[in-house]
């Protein structure tokens, strides 16, 4: 039968191009989740790994690297967060500004309309 297959965490887009060239065109399926820094930040806090930042302040600064913002590298060098969110059609991004509920729904419809693609 089918198989489907979530990756997560996708910071460049070299990753996205890595495993998009690994499935047949049509299968697979870029998503977006973005969400307001200070809710980032919470569940960042949550998760408290050791080297983690404390404060806002060291949140937003590593947020910005992530994101690729004010980066003196090369444009294709670092995490790309903002780079590799804009290659997700705008019908796949949600910005998680709601509920738990609110986005296992958005997932949910997502799912449906893939799997109805499929």
């Amino acid at each position: 039968g089918a198989r489907h297959i979530v990756i997560e965490g996708a910071r460049h887009p070299l990753e996205v191009a890595a495993v998009a060239e690994m499935f047949p065109r049509g299968a697979f399926f870029l998503l977006g989740i973005d969400g307001p820094i200070m809710e980032r930040f919470a569940h960042f806090c949550v998760r408290h790994r050791y080297g983690d930042p404390t404060t806002l302040e060291e949140f937003v600064l590593l947020d910005d690297r992530d994101r690729g913002k004010g980066d003196p590298q090369e444009p294709g060098d670092g995490q790309q967060v903002d780079r590799t969110l804009a290659l997700a059609p705008r019908e796949w991004c949600y910005y998680n500004d709601g509920t738990l509920s609110d986005l296992d729904e958005w997932v949910d419809g997502v799912v449906r309309r893939i799997l109805t693609r499929a």
